[in-house]
């Protein structure tokens, strides 16, 4: 009975796998499926790994009251899936896939993406079995492997099967990330002009018709004791232009000797206020520049329009006569048979027998070393922070190159002022300091943190380019791309001239941070075409665009302004070109370039080691190394 038993079970074991279609899908679908990839090994873009997955399955291998799906997964994490139903698929195959003469139509095919329900997708009736998955960039996905695995599927009784598990497409490509960071973060305008500056002191000086003499009365005026009281304190002098001019009446001779005459009695009575004070050879490094205006109506027309002594008819009289034609002299006469000539020459024509002079004086200022000397006193509490002025104070902080320095500056003037500009630079030197602490440390975390306070309390203080591209590059730093992206926009919309080529560098850098390196070009040509930092951004999305050869020329000329700029490279751009070499096959330049990159900094070293940029030329790199 027990023998009759389990003859029984086999023989409807035997029937039932023997007619089960599971092992038969299965077989096939390992042995005839095509499963691919693309981009392999995949790249990130704008923060995330994307993969258009194709899924070919053998014709006849679905049958009715079955399914198929291919699980994708990245280091085990659930990317997402292609389903394929009986009906559907049955419908695919008798209408070949492969010919667009339904195109227009469109087609749901189940997908289930990572960290969501199942959803449907509508798309294009392209070959159904093709999908894009999408996953959040994160550390973790280098080294890693995109796999598939299919899943048979009987749909009344629910048993599966399942193939092995297959690499499809190996882990990350991270190049764009070279040309994603140091967003710029500019300080203020501290306002300190460290060159020569010049300032005007103007004064006037009125004479009596035809004539040239100075008069006792002009030297005594409120005019000439400011003049008197200006030689008296020696400043310093560049440069003392006089303008001498005349009234319309007379002859073009008599005018333009009495023009001359007129300056020339204003230098000659500056001179004599220059040695009454003292002023030695001082005076003799004076340029004087004596001007005579002659027949020139401007200033006859300035006069009239700023007098009451006329009326507005008389004004229209005299305007017609000076803006007609004929010589002055001819002019002049016209004017003499006016009824209104009396008026004019008793209340206008007075004003205009002057010689204006204009003294150009130099601003003292202090050495920069006494600044910096000031400043570190300030800092240090043995001096009152009134010892310089806030633009003194700022500009004291570009006077060391010790970032720990420069904060401690930067701290003195929001104690002194608490201005904008003092938040502001003390918050963009806190993001400095934060970018030489190690990457995502707590020490890195708490100074991008004080940066932010500084910053938003400046914001709140005065909207400025400077403070929204700060905070800009705090938030790219934290990987918040889109909030950077809306900061340099504000940046943008104040017009802040000084900052315009800062804004397109840093948007440039946001557009590869964001995979948009079409915009990334067009944004970093309108940056600051000389600066090496650019040229590197650039490289970076031609890379990302595959444009090796406007790469490869962008690198070399890198290379140049770095040179021209004195600054030292990292290493970077060796691996840049050597980055351009692999994706050539330039085996060669691959071991030059990357000897060269690991010369100057080991890190190259560690980043080649799981670079994928390389897996066809591995030989090379085991040279380099």
């Amino acid at each position: 009975m027990k023998s009759s038993n389990a003859i029984v079970i086999l023989l409807s074991a035997i029937i039932f796998f023997g007619c089960n279609p599971l092992k038969k899908m299965i077989k096939l679908a390992e042995e005839k499926q095509k499963i691919t990839a693309t981009p392999s090994p995949l790249v990130v873009n704008g923060g995330k790994v994307c993969v258009e997955a194709k899924v070919s399955l053998p014709t006849g291998m679905i049958k009715k009251g079955t399914s198929y799906t291919v699980n994708f997964t990245y280091n085990d994490i659930e990317v997402g899936s292609i389903e394929f139903l009986d009906e559907i698929y049955a419908t695919r195959v008798s209408s070949n896939t492969t010919t667009t003469n339904i195109s227009d139509s469109t087609s749901n095919y189940r997908v289930s993406g990572r960290n969501t329900t199942t959803k449907t997708v509508s798309m294009k009736l392209v070959p159904a079995d093709l999908k894009t998955f999408c996953l959040d960039y994160n550390e973790d996905l280098n080294p890693g492997k995109f796999k598939a695995v299919g899943v048979a599927k009987l749909l009344n009784s629910g048993q599966t099967a399942s193939t092995k598990s297959v690499d499809v497409a190996d882990g990350v490509i991270e190049t764009a990330f070279l040309g994603t960071r140091n967003l710029s973060i500019p300080k203020s305008d501290h306002g300190y002009n460290e060159g020569e500056e010049l300032t005007p002191f103007n004064v006037d000086f009125f004479f009596d018709q035809g004539r040239s003499m100075l008069k006792r009365s002009e030297k005594l005026s409120d005019r000439g004791e400011r003049f008197s009281a200006f030689v008296a304190e020696r400043n310093p002098t560049k440069s003392v232009d006089i303008l001498g001019s005349h009234s319309p009446e007379g002859s073009t001779k008599v005018n333009d000797d009495l023009s001359n005459r007129r300056a020339k009695m204003i230098e000659n009575y500056y001179r004599q206020q220059m040695d009454k004070y003292d002023y030695k050879d001082e005076a003799n490094k004076i340029k004087f520049n004596i001007r005579p205006v002659v027949e020139n109506w401007s200033s006859l027309r300035d006069a009239l329009n700023s007098t009451d002594a006329l009326d507005q008819n008389e004004k229209s009289e005299i305007s017609r006569v000076i803006n007609g034609g004929g010589s002055f002299v001819d002019k002049e006469k016209s004017l003499s048979k006016l009824s209104s000539y009396k008026k004019l020459m008793k209340s206008v024509y007075p004003e205009l027998r002057i010689s204006k002079t204009e003294v150009m004086t130099i601003i003292v200022k202090k050495p920069n070393n006494e600044i910096a000397s000031i400043s570190k006193k300030i800092v240090s509490g043995e001096a009152s922070a009134d010892a310089l002025s806030e633009d003194e104070l700022l500009f004291s902080a570009t006077l060391t190159p010790s970032l720990s320095e420069k904060a401690a500056i930067y701290e003195a003037a929001v104690k002194k002022t608490g201005s904008w500009r003092a938040h502001n630079d003390f918050g963009s030197i806190h993001i400095n300091l934060a970018r030489e602490e190690e990457e995502n440390s707590e020490a890195q975390n708490k100074l991008m943190d004080a940066a932010e306070t500084q910053l938003q309390i400046a914001l709140n203080k005065n909207e400025s380019a400077e403070t929204h591209l700060n905070l800009a590059a705090i938030h790219s730093h934290r990987g918040n791309h889109d909030l950077a992206y809306e900061h340099v926009e504000k940046a943008k919309g104040l017009n802040n001239d000084r900052m315009n080529t800062r804004v397109q560098y840093s948007l440039g850098t946001l557009d590869i941070a964001r995979g948009n390196y079409d915009l990334a070009l067009k944004n970093l040509a309108m940056s600051n075409k000389d600066y090496w930092g650019v040229s590197w951004k650039k490289a970076i999305a031609h890379i990302m665009l595959g444009n090796i050869d406007n790469a490869r020329a962008a690198l070399i000329l890198e290379a140049e302004q770095m040179i021209k700029a004195e600054h030292k490279s990292n290493g970077g751009n060796a691996y840049a070109l050597a980055i351009c070499a692999a994706r050539d096959g330039d085996s060669n330049n691959v071991t030059n370039y990357l000897k060269e990159a690991i010369a100057i900094n080991d890190y190259w070293k560690e980043r080649v080691v799981d670079d994928l940029e390389f897996r066809d030329v591995q030989d090379a790199v085991k040279e380099a190394l």
